[in-house]
């Protein structure tokens, strides 16, 4: 080991006090920097790039599936102008290091950030979209965790820097302090970025689904840090961030008088010019596409996005439902016409939304057939109180009755507001957009589709406990032996994947938080003990 690869063994508070000193007697010496509190050795050659991953990765425990989507980009031809003015905001070395983009749901706010985020992909350091179906996973601290583990991954001395900190510091990874994980684990390593003269862009999508609003909670402080210290990052580092208007949100944007102006701008959707105009082109690309069911005319489309107002969501759902994610039998010019007779609402506000997806459940279900129903509850309910999305064939899985394809059989004509449906074996199940999730929790917008998650939390237990008695057992990968390391058993992940399911892993680890989200009441005794009867 070097001399210098020796510092980095310091403790933070002793290479404050050794900065000075080693600066000066390291002066006639090249190929280094010292960057308070780290010292960064250049001489050597950077490690292997699959060991640096696996280091980080097994540090940070970075939250999977928050990366880009090039599936989510915008239309060509569309979004052009707000496009390229993001685009000089990033490409400018001067001028405010944060961008937030602020729109009512299904504005298109996640399109316009997967977009610039592929376009910059080279430039981009993190990228990192909250959801409040993953609420249990994408939390603010994890967030932090998983751009400071991206950051990493994409620029090699950031990593060195990052894994310095973590070796002098290795508590800081138990830190639940928003503002210390911020300073130490992305801030401080950043600095090894400073003079190089590199763009590096992070992208926050969706911030509005960080969590509970409470006050001084992780929701709040990271709003806190987002609004008022991102200047701590160099000046080559740009944020952009996308959120609904929430009274929160707002609260900071409107105390931005006492804020450094230079370090924040941002956009209304509202404002974005020709958003109708890029809506019509959608879906003519969607609709004049002649296909068995048919085809629309050029004047139809106007109409569908006439209807669709500012709503790119709202457009997104009608196209895929009259291109026949539904009910079969029916051509697409038929449908079209049924949305001829749905109420024209406000593109202002989320009425529109409601009143097509109220549309579309009823024309799936029959709100009066009293059985239909039962069901729809059953098995809707699941795919919104789980704790990580579900493909039908997991959910299926988890039933405890056995009554055929039941879960198929309920989401097979909700294709248009669930990913998931066309594939039953390995897509997970989930929302199509947070606005359908709101919608199907507030009982006096989705009235007599409203969707109870303690009963979800409850039929998850109880299918959790029925999988685990049924399934689990002494060496469930089938080891020749105990007395060896992981590491040295050959083909473990196969010999896992033949016994740990999808279903046996789901329930295993989050049958204690459905218990939790139940009241004592919903699980008796000889719910379980008819659970434990059902194995034999």
């Amino acid at each position: 080991m070097t001399a210098l690869g020796a510092l980095s063994y310091f403790l933070p508070s002793q290479l404050n006090n050794l900065q000075a000193m080693t600066t000066e007697s390291f002066r006639e010496a090249h190929h280094f920097v010292v960057n308070n509190p780290m010292f960064v050795n250049y001489n050597e050659s950077p490690p292997d790039i699959d060991i640096i991953q696996q280091k980080l990765e097994q540090k940070l425990k970075p939250v999977t599936g928050t990366w880009l989507d090039k599936d989510k980009v915008c239309l060509e031809g569309t979004r052009t102008d707000i496009i390229e003015e993001i685009s000089q905001w990033i490409e400018s070395p001067n001028g405010s290091q944060t961008l937030l983009f602020c729109g009512e749901a299904g504005t298109g706010k996640s399109t316009i950030s997967h977009t610039i985020g592929s376009k910059f992909e080279l430039q981009l350091g993190a990228f990192f979209g909250f959801n409040r179906t993953f609420a249990e996973a994408r939390t603010p601290s994890n967030a932090l965790c998983t751009i400071a583990y991206r950051l990493g991954i994409k620029f090699p001395e950031i990593a060195t820097a990052l894994l310095a900190i973590i070796r002098a510091n290795p508590n800081v990874l138990e830190s639940t302090s928003i503002l210390e994980l911020w300073k130490t684990l992305i801030v401080d390593p950043a600095q090894v970025m400073a003079d190089s003269g590199q763009q590096v862009l992070i992208i926050i999508d969706a911030l509005d689904e960080s969590g509970k609003r409470e006050e001084d909670g992780p929701r709040d402080k990271l709003l806190s840090l987002l609004f008022v210290r991102l200047n701590e990052l160099p000046q080559g580092f740009h944020v952009f961030i996308t959120s609904h208007p929430e009274g929160d949100v707002m609260q900071y944007l409107q105390g931005q008088d006492s804020l450094d102006t230079q370090a924040i701008q941002v956009q209304y959707m509202s404002n974005i010019q020709g958003t109708n105009d890029d809506i019509y082109k959608y879906v003519c690309s969607r609709m004049m596409k002649k296909t068995a069911s048919g085809k629309l005319e050029e004047h139809q489309c106007k109409i569908l996005a006439e209807r669709a107002g500012e709503f790119f969501q709202w457009a997104d759902i009608v196209c895929t439902f009259v291109r026949g994610q539904g009910k079969g039998g029916i051509f697409v010019t038929k449908r079209f016409e049924r949305f001829m007779n749905l109420n024209k609402s406000s593109s202002n506000d989320l009425h529109a939304l409601d009143k097509l997806y109220e549309f579309i459940f009823n024309d799936a279900l029959d709100v009066h057939d009293e059985d239909a129903m039962t069901g729809y509850r059953s098995i809707m309910s699941q795919v919104l109180a789980a704790f990580e999305p579900l493909s039908q064939a997991t959910l299926q899985r988890l039933q405890i009755e056995d009554d055929g394809d039941t879960v198929s059989s309920v989401l097979s004509f909700l294709g248009s507001l669930f990913t998931g449906i066309s594939n039953s074996d390995n897509t997970q199940v989930r929302p199509v957009h947070t606005s359908v999730l709101d919608f199907l929790l507030d009982e006096k917008r989705s009235k007599g589709f409203r969707v109870d998650l303690r009963q979800g939390h409850e039929l998850l237990a109880k299918g959790s406990f029925h999988v685990m008695f049924r399934v689990l057992h002494f060496n469930m990968g089938n080891l020749e032996s105990s007395y060896v390391m992981n590491s040295e058993i050959k083909d473990l992940e196969t010999k896992l994947s033949n016994t740990l399911t999808p279903e046996i892993i789901y329930a295993c680890c989050w049958w204690d938080l459905h218990l939790q989200n139940m009241k004592p009441s919903d699980l008796r005794v000889h719910d379980l003990e008819s659970v434990k009867r059902s194995r034999r």
